[in-house]
């Protein structure tokens, strides 16, 4: 996007990234390389737990709903900030949707397809248990009845299991769970005769890229500023979705498919695949290489060092509260295990509980207890 929008524009551009003072969880290296190389009037924003905490009640009363993840803070805070400079701005949803950006995700269903084939596998004996182990271990099941269970069992922050650990007894979780099910099974068969790479991509334009684009308008609107997403142009939507899956993701070189073969899709992700690679043999020429294939980074935000940390008390006072107790919607006795575990600081899953927590009880004190 800013390759194009700075080719297209007599003046220097702005560009805008945010981090935080955690360096493991900035990109502004790579931010100043695209900076520099397009003479950019780039902006660098760095942030802080106080920061955080201190505007995530704020955009819930934006939103008038809870946040759907965590990250839509930092983009809150850096709309406020472009609102200084600018009033429009281009941003970059869409493309990891239609060009298969989640490699972790997309490359599933190739989990899927040996476990269910196993026996027509080039396989040694040693090998299959191999893979029937390492498939265990990451899905707890031994196999799905279809695509779709498969799909509803990665399609999750938090497992069920985990649900009914940090909520009361009361809530049908279990019918809850079944209505995404339903949800995703009527979507997988609008285009049943697709394959199942193609059904997970559907799903996510359908769904996942929906809720990106309301957290980009709800964060962004709020500071009084106008996002643009080209990627999600239907022209280019369209044309990416008649574009075979073997072009978005790509195996490596260097026998990636044969070194994958017992391997599930989260470690072959990281190690053996170019996620997004049509996109990126469009730019060979124009980004620096270091840029394009780098491995795939999401926004994450340090809620580990924070709720494990200086913000574990500022957790405790909203979840252990007498209004949280009196809302019977949470299992307080085992959401204050986690929140007094060593495991909140050095657990990224641990402080994504008590981060949704923390969030659904600040809406629910917004828009019930007032």
């Amino acid at each position: 996007v800013t390759s194009i929008m700075a080719n297209e524009s007599k003046d220097p551009v702005n560009t805008f990234t945010i981090g935080f003072d955690e360096p493991e969880f900035n990109e502004f290296s790579y931010a100043d390389t695209i900076a520099n190389k397009y003479n950019t009037n780039h902006h660098k924003i760095v942030i802080n737990g106080a920061d955080y905490f201190n505007n995530l009640k704020q955009l819930i009363k934006y939103k008038d709903a809870p946040l759907s993840v965590p990250n839509e803070v930092p983009l809150y805070i850096m709309s406020k900030e472009l609102k200084k400079y600018i009033t429009v701005v281009l941003s970059g949803e869409g493309a990891d949707e239609i060009f298969a950006g989640y490699g972790r995700i997309f490359r599933s269903p190739y989990d899927l397809y040996r476990i269910q084939n196993i026996d027509s596998l080039d396989l040694s004996d040693d090998e299959k248990d191999k893979l029937c182990k390492y498939f265990i271990k990451k899905y707890i099941v031994d196999n799905f009845e279809s695509d779709v269970d498969h799909f509803h069992s990665i399609y999750s922050y938090t497992s069920l299991l985990d649900k009914k650990a940090i909520l009361n007894s009361s809530i049908p979780l279990d019918d809850i769970e079944n209505d995404f099910l339903d949800k995703f099974i009527y979507l997988f068969n609008e285009i049943k005769n697709e394959t199942y790479y193609n059904k997970m991509m559907y799903v996510f334009e359908k769904i996942h890229l929906v809720g990106l684009l309301q957290r980009l308008d709800t964060s962004t609107m709020a500071a009084s500023i106008e996002a643009r997403v080209p990627f999600v142009d239907h022209r280019l939507v369209e044309f990416a979705f008649s574009i075979p899956f073997k072009y978005k993701i790509k195996w490596c070189k260097d026998g990636g498919k044969y070194k994958s073969r017992v391997l599930m899709s989260n470690e072959i992700s990281e190690r053996y695949d170019i996620p997004k690679y049509i996109l990126k043999k469009a730019y060979e020429n124009e980004l620096p290489k270091d840029i394009l294939y780098r491995k795939k980074a999401g926004f994450p935000v340090p809620l580990h060092d924070w709720l494990g940390g200086k913000f574990r008390k500022y957790a405790k006072k909203i979840l252990l509260s007498k209004a949280a107790k009196n809302r019977k919607i949470y299992n307080i006795d085992n959401i204050k295990k986690i929140l007094d575990s060593d495991e909140l600081h050095a657990d990224h899953g641990f402080a994504m509980k008590i981060w949704m927590l923390v969030n659904l009880e600040l809406f629910s004190r917004e828009y019930f207890d007032n």
